[in-house]
């Protein structure tokens, strides 16, 4: 009996201190939730410089360097190694980008759906039937 209630007793204090910090309990801040997140539409990426151009969904142009610490994660989760060389970022791609609490630094980019190879060859089988 008096495990239980010492126990009821850590709850409620951890509980306390996760509700002071201002962060529901149970539930952790993950990298990325802190920041900004803008929706925007890739106009240009370049690898060498480390540079990707975006337009926001407000009508903003915007160059941003990308650096190391930045992470690409796909629709599912998946975090691309590939980076700013992935072949997911091309223009006219949809991407959501998590910035910092200035909104100056990109922390995270999410990236959109791979474009399906089965529609590519279903659209060449068709235009290369015999006529």
């Amino acid at each position: 009996m008096l495990r239980k209630a010492a126990g009821v007793v850590a709850l409620v204090l951890v509980g306390s201190l996760m509700a002071a910090e201002g962060k529901p309990a149970g539930k952790e801040s993950k990298d990325g939730k802190d920041g900004k997140e803008v929706k925007a539409k890739v106009v240009k990426v370049d690898p060498g410089k480390q540079i990707l151009s975006v337009t926001t969904a407000e009508g903003k142009k915007l160059d941003l360097m990308v650096g190391k610490d930045v992470r690409f994660v796909g629709p599912r989760g998946g975090v691309s190694s590939a980076g700013l060389k992935d072949d997911r970022l091309v223009p006219g791609a949809e991407v959501r980008l998590i910035l910092d609490t200035t909104g100056r630094h990109v922390k995270e980019v999410r990236l959109p759906f791979r474009k399906s190879t089965k529609d590519k060859k279903s659209k060449d089988k068709k235009s290369t039937g015999k006529s």
